[in-house]
């Protein structure tokens, strides 16, 4: 059985009140006394009126199912059918002081009390920060630099995944990176990220950590500027509507113009979650699938990076092995210098063939072929690719988007 209760305001005409159940509870929440009987026509003192002063309760059991009132004030009555008093008591003098009251003012006061209480809007940011989605941004915090520089202003690649056009320059700085415009021309500091087709016109949410800060600097995906207002945490939804995004956490707008990102976060939904640092063992593995830098060891006569054997007279192939396996088939590969070495059976470890790339081929599980142009070579002959002790040689494996 339901609690049927209602609120009656009485201004010292007898009212008559219905309500279901076998009881009825009255508490008298005005300033005066209330009458009440179970019949019509009351009169204070008279047989059956019950009298009912400010600030209290009563329950009345076996009503028949109407109930009339006489008074001044508000009144709230509860027709039920259970056993106990529905009400302790009324509050007292227009609202203060009672037990019941203070009851409701407590409740009151932890429902506005934000601090302990949350509402719909504090629910979801709380079920957020409990929650973090996964990043699709990679080496979204910028740790991850195979070409181990410190500044980078050429059109190319930066730190890994991260490209910058002719106009940015690139300055690994402690706690992330410090990009700043030397030309309007050409201004690019970005991630190409690849979505599935069915996540096309969905919400994303782009986050951005800016630690410093000067003049106009812009948040952009797929050209839609978004403005970096001050340093803090910035965040922006958006609905995609390719497949392809071109997200740039920081773009300085006018010459001179920089900024210090400390990390990026990209996921898909309309709430941004807390950025969580990714596993830098994992990250660099994720990197190595778009890039891969196979240098020198300087303190060894020789470091091995691959090997093969002579397929021709003008030419050697070489598997190398590479840390995972990349995302073409047939990444590029470029070397820093030319010639290389390789060593066969016949030349032997001190007479090597100076080679250059010719091309490089498939690649086969976690290694890449290469062919390597040599003279004079035997054909069948085993051999290895290698670098002679010398500091700063390396081959670089490229898949990059």
């Amino acid at each position: 059985m339901k609690l049927n209760t209602k609120t009656i305001t009485l201004t010292g005409t007898e009212q008559e009140i219905r309500l279901s159940g076998q009881n009825c509870d009255i508490r008298n929440d005005g300033t005066d006394t209330v009458y009440a009987s179970g019949e019509p026509n009351i009169t204070a003192g008279a047989d059956g009126v019950m009298s009912l002063p400010a600030g209290q309760a009563v329950q009345i059991r076996g009503f028949g199912g109407v109930m009339y009132l006489l008074g001044t004030g508000s009144v709230q009555i509860c027709g039920h059918d259970f056993q106990t008093p529905v009400f302790k008591c009324a509050p007292a003098g227009g609202g203060s002081g009672t037990t019941d009251q203070t009851a409701r003012d407590t409740i009151n006061a932890h429902a506005n009390n934000t601090d302990i209480h949350l509402t719909a809007e504090k629910t979801i940011e709380a079920a957020a920060t409990a929650i973090s989605n996964p990043n699709l941004l990679i080496n979204p915090d910028f740790k991850i630099n195979q070409r181990g520089q410190t500044e980078y202003e050429a059109n190319g690649y930066s730190v890994d995944m991260w490209f910058i056009g002719g106009g940015e320059k690139v300055t690994v700085v402690s706690g992330g990176l410090k990009v700043e415009c030397t030309n309007t021309i050409g201004r690019a500091f970005r991630q190409t990220v690849e979505i599935p087709e069915y996540m096309v016109g969905q919400p994303f949410t782009l986050s951005v950590n800016v630690v410093e800060k000067s003049g106009r600097v812009v948040a952009t995906v797929n050209d839609v500027n978004s403005e970096i207002s001050g340093i803090g945490i910035h965040k922006y939804t958006f609905t995609p509507t390719t497949a392809e995004l071109q997200i740039q956490p920081i773009r300085p707008v006018d010459v001179g113009a920089s900024a210090t990102v400390a990390w990026a976060k990209l996921e898909f939904g309309s709430v941004a979650t807390p950025f969580t640092p990714p596993d830098p063992a994992t990250e660099l593995l994720k990197c190595q699938r778009y890039f891969v830098r196979l240098d020198n060891d300087s303190t060894r006569n020789f470091s091995y990076n691959g090997s093969g054997f002579v397929v021709s007279a003008t030419q050697v192939q070489v598997v190398c092995s590479l840390p995972a396996p990349m995302r073409l088939a047939e990444p590029s590969v470029t070397m820093s210098e030319a010639p290389c070495t390789v060593f066969t059976a016949s030349k032997g470890i001190n007479s090597l063939y100076e080679t250059t790339i010719a091309q490089a081929s498939a690649v086969a599980g976690n290694g890449i072929v290469v062919l390597f142009t040599i003279a004079d070579g035997v054909t069948g002959d085993p051999a290895q690719l290698v670098f002679k002790n010398k500091a700063g040689q390396y081959f670089d494996f490229s898949a990059e988007l």
